[in-house]
């Protein structure tokens, strides 16, 4: 019976994903190597020439999707000895000197008057992460923030052996085998109480990674109003609250503890890439009826990266299939001595709106950010072709809570049979009594969420996409449609 399971595991290892080329970069990565984008929707797993100088075979999206693809050096969990056979330094020194020579922009966060509306709020949100990124680097933070010895700390996190935030994370940062924490938004709450302290409310996202065998990925986000005081600029009273739609924001057991569970797919392909920082889903504040059979969820706010495309073309063309090639601002080495550690995230959303443009429609990729990258003062920005302005675009967003609802599915973005889906779904939240949110072209907010889709990020941004395989009948990605609050 073991021989036949491990055989059926060996027959099913497809990880069909835009994931290496020959030299170890990432296929998709920006600059390096790119397929023009009309024929990136063919493109299911890439690669660009063996040593010989022959052509690899590509896989077509519009094979048989119920077979397991017979891609070239697939190996039971990981396919590692291809990528070694094919592993060339040289060719990775010179995708890395290009990469270099190219002036990247930024999207400086602290500067965004969206997230961060006033100058005091802004300035205590930078000394914090600046202090954060240092404890979790190992380094000795030498003038603290939190040095006030009528300090306050109320927090979930909070434990009889750390009184204060930055001496809880130390002892926290020897557990897992990875942290990162980053300042999502900051704001000054006004106060006529006391003129010598200022009230303020942070946002934050907490990333580890959990030292189980399969390492497993978990996120909390939540906000914390402190109270500084504005002669001694130091905090002396911090609260913590998880975003937790039906418990009073202390319940980090419930939130962890879905997470930690193993997700069949990152079992299955195990070794090809990290388990993935999923999106948190929230109970939604508002119930559905209960015969009702989609998903009903909310989301906090989060810090999302959003590649758009003016596709002009239409289905035929299925750009809405993986991520535009636009979008990548780095290069990831999946190989080598110098590979690079990554963190991925899941799932990625799409919608298809009008666009004002007659016969064209306006692709958007929502992306959610790593920990990893979002703790940077200065994320990442990637340089359009000459080609691609005009059409191309991508931008940080952050976004407001949301209450989503969702059907499963399991085809891809544009396939024929989204309309149905989304006619169903539609219908039955309008039933429930459930308000559905506007887009920007005054109909419905439609999208679809990829979760066999795992977007890779390094401190330098987003370098990879991942695409698992997964058979159709599984229905493992969603159709949804946003619902006002």
């Amino acid at each position: 019976m073991r021989l036949t399971f491990l055989t059926f595991l060996v027959l099913c290892e497809c990880y069909v994903a835009a994931f290496i080329n020959s030299n170890g970069i990432a296929e998709l990565s920006k600059r390096t190597l790119r397929p023009s984008f009309s024929r990136q929707h063919e493109l299911m797993y890439m690669s660009s020439k063996d040593k010989d100088n022959s052509p690899i075979p590509v896989l077509d999206e519009f094979e048989d999707d119920e077979k397991p693809a017979d891609v070239v050096g697939a190996q039971f969990f990981g396919g590692n000895t291809i990528k070694e056979d094919l592993y060339d330094p040289v060719a990775e020194a010179e995708a890395a000197s290009k990469l270099e020579e190219v002036e990247q922009p930024f999207y400086s966060k602290f500067e965004d008057p969206s997230t961060f509306p006033d100058n005091a709020a802004r300035k205590v949100a930078m000394k914090i992460q600046s202090e954060l990124n240092n404890i979790l680097a190992g380094n000795i933070v030498s003038e603290s923030i939190y040095s006030s010895n009528s300090l306050k700390w109320d927090s979930p996190f909070a434990t009889n052996d750390s009184r204060d935030p930055m001496k809880g994370l130390e002892q926290a940062n020897e557990f897992y085998n990875s942290m990162e924490i980053g300042i999502m938004s900051a704001k000054s709450i006004p106060s006529a109480n006391d003129q010598n302290s200022a009230i303020m409310e942070i946002r934050w996202v907490v990333s580890v990674l959990w030292p189980n065998a399969w390492e497993s990925r978990a996120t909390l986000s939540g906000t914390s109003k402190i109270i500084v005081d504005t002669n001694s600029n130091e905090i002396i009273s911090q609260n913590d609250l998880l975003d937790d739609t039906n418990k009073d924001g202390k319940d980090i057991v419930g939130l962890l503890y879905p997470q930690l569970t193993p997700r069949f797919w990152d079992l299955y392909h195990i070794g090809m890439s990290p388990s993935a920082e999923v999106t948190q889903r929230l109970p939604s504040s508002k119930g559905k009826g209960l015969l009702s059979s989609y998903e009903l969820f909310e989301i906090a706010p989060q810090l999302v990266y959003q590649p758009t495309y003016l596709d002009k073309g239409g289905r035929d063309l299925r750009l809405a299939q993986v991520m535009p090639n636009h979008c990548f601002t780095t290069s990831i080495r999946t190989m080598g001595p110098k590979k690079d550690k990554f963190v991925t995230t899941s799932p990625v959303e799409i919608t298809i709106q009008k666009s004002s443009e007659k016969g064209a429609n306006m692709i958007t990729w929502t992306i959610p950010v790593a920990a990893r990258l979002s703790k940077s003062e200065a994320l990442p920005l990637p340089t359009l072709e000459e080609n691609e302005i005009g059409l191309a675009n991508s931008a940080y967003k952050y976004q407001p809570r949301r209450r989503l609802a969702t059907l499963p599915f399991g085809g891809n973005p544009q396939d024929v049979e989204v309309s149905n889906v989304r006619r169903k779904l539609y219908e039955a939240v309008v039933n429930d009594g459930l308000k559905p949110k506007m887009g920007n072209d005054g109909k419905p907010f439609f999208f679809f969420l990829q979760n066999d889709a795992k977007a890779c990020f390094t401190e330098d941004g987003l370098g990879m996409a991942v695409y698992e395989w997964q058979p159709k009948f599984v229905n493992g990605n969603e159709i949804g449609i946003e619902l006002e609050l």
